[in-house]
């Protein structure tokens, strides 16, 4: 005979369902205003000017949460609901529609905080949660974030910029200084 949840006598809810924990959020810190300092401007001189980049555009300024540099998740979230721009501005259809149904997403090159092309590519992928639905770079990036240390931290507010390299979708992520501090 199949073994049965037991009930609790006090309620009818099995036992197991007790057991299992709530997810613990991570405090929300507000994101602050766009910053745009001298890390920015760097920034857009290196890809538009040494890089020959074209079509640079912010996707997202966020906080580095616990799970975005925890080594058991190699990726970077990055929340639809928190994007500066609509995807439709940094990606075409055809890049849009192999990251949402495609299972690996697309390969894309990545400028680091020291302004280098980081040897290794990402892959950006969208999965799709419950209640939101989320971009994310992964593979190789916990590889990244190692090769970063020094300056992508957790709580650390960086910012994701999309551009384009001889047409290959491409992203810069760099820290910024929050302006709230």
């Amino acid at each position: 005979m199949e073994d049965l949840p037991s009930l609790n006598a006090s309620s009818s809810t099995p036992s197991y369902k007790k057991a299992i924990k709530k997810r613990k959020m991570p405090k929300k810190i507000d994101r602050g205003s766009v910053v745009d300092d001298d890390t920015t401007e760097r920034l857009k001189r290196f890809i538009t000017g040494e890089m020959y980049g074209i079509h640079m555009k912010l996707v997202i300024q966020k906080i580095l949460y616990e799970s975005d540099m925890s080594t058991n998740q190699n990726r970077l979230n990055l929340p639809v609901k928190q994007l500066e721009i609509h995807p439709d501005e940094f990606l075409t259809a055809d890049e849009k529609r192999t990251v949402d149904e495609s299972k690996e997403g697309i390969e894309v090159r990545v400028v680091g905080p020291m302004l280098q092309m980081y040897e290794k590519s990402l892959w950006l992928k969208m999965w799709h949660m419950k209640h939101s639905n989320n971009y994310v770079l992964k593979k190789n990036w916990n590889n990244f974030a190692a090769d970063n240390k020094g300056v992508l931290k957790r709580d650390t507010v960086i910012q994701v910029w999309s551009f384009r390299k001889d047409r290959q979708l491409c992203f810069a992520i760099v820290p910024v200084n929050d302006a709230a501090s």
